[in-house]
């Protein structure tokens, strides 16, 4: 990510058994690193996309493999996210019930062993040069989507990453824009005694234990976009903070590191916890895009973000260079602009230097 390379889940049409790179220049997980997922599986879905070519849809993977996948397998599949290049079925829709109580992954088992089952009594037949017998395919059912954690955190189990998405995501603005620390750097920031520092992230672990002296104290892991951190709460702090301690939360920490005497040990002391969700489109005010007078043409990256959206609308400031003669103006734009992580991410596409929460 780093380098600004897509590192893709697997995909039962384009991964092989382990890490591969697509002819997209993307990296793809290959689906013997899906956590319970048996090598001889992984080996005859490759063989058979080789032989007969890729799978067409569900039922295809289906009626070509329905011998070999168990339930468990095909469950396997659906949280790490190799079937959703097949556009018409969601990961949701594996796991929703019919009028029997069976979820449809149960019911694409059957139809995938059903028409096995038919496959092998007609080669076994006298009348073999007979059309087979068609099974009829089950419907695919419509599933409310899950959340972006319940979603995230199955892949993460199976795949020990996120690939998709990264629950941070929704909060993108506010872990870059109002943080002034990752995670990652904090324990190198503790020669900074008594200065603010600023870090989000979600809580992926809560534990509390029993102090030296008696009485509680508790642990709280943090995770963000670098790394994870573990925060201790002791006192007062642990009776205030206590209530973050629920996994999957999304939470912004202010605090310090101190030193209470003269020869104690420097720690990182938690001053306020807040829920990330409160401090949406509170974070950035303005938007800053660098253009050449000769390239205005690119700045049309960010028409399609001209919408009519509320959240996180912000300033738009444009700084039009004079390329011959070395100066520059600054415009400011009468309308405002919803800034996302898609828009910024357009923006780096297209090459386009951008500055956010300038002061002009």
């Amino acid at each position: 990510k780093a380098h600004k390379l897509q590192v893709l889940n697997p995909d039962v049409n384009e991964s092989s058994a382990h890490f591969t790179v697509n002819k997209a220049g993307a990296i793809r997980f290959g689906l013997a690193g899906i956590k319970g997922f048996g090598s001889n599986i992984v080996d005859m879905i490759i063989k058979e996309r080789e032989e007969n070519g890729l799978f067409e849809d569900v039922y295809d993977f289906m009626e070509r493999m329905g011998g070999i996948i168990n339930r468990r397998s095909l469950e396997s599949l659906v949280y790490a996210g190799a079937f959703d290049s097949f556009g018409e079925v969601t990961r949701e829709a594996f796991f929703e019930k019919n009028m029997r109580d069976e979820t449809f992954s149960e019911v694409i088992i059957k139809f995938g062993q059903r028409f096995q089952t038919g496959q092998s009594s007609m080669q076994n037949s006298l009348f073999c040069d007979l059309e087979p017998l068609e099974v009829a395919k089950p419907e695919i059912p419509k599933a409310e989507p899950w959340n972006i954690m319940e979603r995230l955190s199955k892949e993460k189990e199976l795949v020990g990453i996120y690939l998709s998405a990264h629950p941070l995501d929704p909060y993108y603005l506010e872990v870059r824009y109002g943080c002034n620390t990752t995670l990652a750097e904090l324990p190198n920031k503790n020669n900074l005694v008594d200065q603010p520092l600023t870090m989000a992230g979600l809580v992926v672990g809560y534990s509390t234990r029993m102090g030296k002296k008696g009485g509680q104290f508790g642990i709280l892991k943090v995770e963000d976009y670098s790394g994870a951190y573990e925060f201790m709460l002791f006192g007062q702090n642990f009776i205030d903070f206590n209530k973050y301690g629920i996994v999957g939360t999304p939470i912004m920490v202010r605090g310090a590191y101190q030193q209470r005497f003269a020869n104690a040990d420097i720690r990182f002391n938690v001053q306020s916890i807040s829920l990330l969700d409160d401090m949406k489109g509170r974070v950035v005010h303005n938007i800053l895009i660098h253009i050449n007078d000769d390239e205005l043409e690119r700045a049309r990256v960010i028409t399609p973000f001209m919408t009519a959206s509320t959240e996180n609308r912000s300033d738009l400031f444009f700084r039009v260079q004079d390329v011959d003669h070395q100066r520059h103006v600054d415009l400011k734009s009468k309308a405002k602009i919803p800034v996302s992580k898609k828009l910024l991410d357009a923006l780096d596409e297209a090459d386009i230097k951008y500055q956010i929460n300038v002061e002009l």
